[in-house]
């Protein structure tokens, strides 16, 4: 990321680590820094710099799982990801890895915090196990790319078709939602 100011850019390397500052007034004029040296003076900016990268990254997916039941995202932001779960009723779940809070909006609309190290009630346990199976799916991908030292650009994506009541349910999708293609003559 870089900042630019009235007489300096400031560059933060991609982990966030190294710092470079080089002015705008006098060429080939740079300092570099580790993040455990930076004066006092520069850290308002990469603090705020580094926040900046945070929320974007809380709200970037780094693995999409679907299924006939569901959409989970786990987001770019480390060590503890963002997590959400959009259901085909309607109903969401979203949660951080690491946590045993779920915050659940249900299908109805009501808004349920639980933490799961509790009795979960059975109208929502369904959604709990569903979260916390792919939050486990998501972060062994992860690890597997991990190791085999691929940096995806773009989300990693994975389509679960396991056999669900849904799948032989009739599409939801209303026909007017849908457009038929015109046949050429």
């Amino acid at each position: 990321m870089e900042i630019d100011g009235k007489t300096k850019i400031m560059r933060i390397s991609p982990n966030g680590q190294q710092i470079t500052v080089r002015s705008k007034l006098v060429s080939d004029c740079s300092v570099e820094y580790d993040i455990r040296n930076i004066p006092h003076r520069l850290y308002p900016a990469y603090k705020y710099a580094f926040d900046f990268v945070n929320v974007l990254r809380s709200k970037t997916a780094k693995v999409v799982c679907k299924s006939a039941e569901y959409k989970f995202y786990l987001m770019e932001n480390e060590p503890c990801h963002n997590c959400e779960l959009y259901m085909n009723d309607g109903a969401k779940a979203i949660c951080t890895v690491g946590s045993n809070k779920v915050d659940i909006t249900k299908a109805d609309g009501c808004k349920v915090s639980i933490n799961c190290t509790k009795a979960v009630p059975s109208d929502i346990k369904n959604i709990t196990e569903i979260i916390f199976t792919a939050i486990k799916k998501a972060t062994e991908i992860e690890e597997i790319e991990k190791l085999k030292g691929i940096n995806a650009c773009f989300p990693i994506c994975l389509l679960y078709t396991s056999p669900s009541p849904r799948d032989s349910c009739a599409s939801r999708m209303p026909s007017s939602a849908c457009k038929k293609k015109k046949k050429k003559k």
